[in-house]
């Protein structure tokens, strides 16, 4: 069941990259958007810290949008 989580989680972080990217906004401003601090953001992406279900949920939702 981890591995899962952990290829979620590896699937949202690239899924998030390329929002980002592709809509050309600033990383702390994606971070104010879904309601997390950028610190978080950064320690997400490099591994220590894992989202929670619900902020995954947020974050899918809100990208889905666009």
């Amino acid at each position: 069941m981890e591995d899962n989580m952990s290829i979620s989680q590896m699937d949202l972080k690239q899924k998030v990259r390329d929002y980002i990217k592709r809509v050309g906004i600033p990383k702390t401003t994606f971070c104010s958007r879904i309601g997390i601090s950028p610190s978080y953001l950064y320690k997400w992406f490099k591994g220590e810290k894992e989202f929670s279900d619900s902020l995954v949920s947020r974050i899918n939702s809100y990208i889905d949008k666009f």
